[in-house]
């Protein structure tokens, strides 16, 4: 839960409210793409795929391509062939890399699995969008049956938790002291109106500094 204040109402003298933005943001973590874990991934979807779809893909071989520069990805489906850049494994959020991989698993998968032998036949058509989005669905990732180019990298996710967490501090900070502020307002105005005011004249009186008595 997190604690914010509204200023503009403090200066106002007017009582602040809490509420519960029902944001969490959790310290990112990311995993290291090495060849093994990009491997068991992969075979991990593909021990999915075949339960979803009673259908046991063969002979799907990957690879990691350090000179791919403006593609995250890219399969060759008539070879059963993917390739993955070092610059998605490394830079971006594990989210849009999984569904990255399952975009470009599907491509091999949808085309032997409608037994096409053509590359015209096949892209993002009907039995590709249908598997990409069960299998995201599945391993509960981003629905990765649109091609996109606004994965979210490590360092903006990085920057988002660091940017929340310090306005959690500042925030928790200015909550404590408008609180204190409130309760000094509050006692002030509630002595003010309790006494009339030839108390408060006699109150002035007896404590100026022009009083000669």
């Amino acid at each position: 839960m997190d604690l914010i204040v509204d200023f503009n109402n403090v200066k106002q003298n007017k009582i602040v409210s809490l509420k519960n933005t029902n944001i969490e943001y959790k310290k990112p973590e990311f995993t290291n793409w090495t060849f093994e874990v990009l491997n068991n991934y992969i075979n991990e979807v593909l021990e999915v795929a075949k339960k979803l779809f009673n259908f046991n893909y063969k002979d799907l071989t990957i690879a990691k391509n350090s000179r791919l520069k403006r593609a995250y990805a890219r399969c060759w489906y008539i070879r059963n062939h993917i390739e993955f850049s070092d610059f998605l494994l490394e830079d971006y959020v594990d989210d849009f890399v999984k569904s990255t991989i399952i975009h470009e698993m599907c491509h091999a998968l949808s085309y032997q699995f409608d037994g096409k032998k053509s590359k015209i036949d096949h892209n993002h058509d009907v039995t590709f969008k249908r598997m990409c989005k069960a299998l995201c669905k599945e391993l509960g990732v981003p629905d990765g049956s649109k091609a996109s180019e606004n994965g979210e990298t490590r360092q903006e996710a990085i920057e988002k938790y660091n940017q929340h967490n310090q306005q959690g501090k500042i925030t928790v900070g200015k909550f404590v002291e408008t609180i204190i502020d409130i309760v000094i307002k509050v006692t002030i105005n509630v002595f003010i109106k309790a006494i009339d005011v030839d108390t408060l004249f006699l109150i002035y009186t007896t404590l100026s500094p022009y009083n000669d008595s």
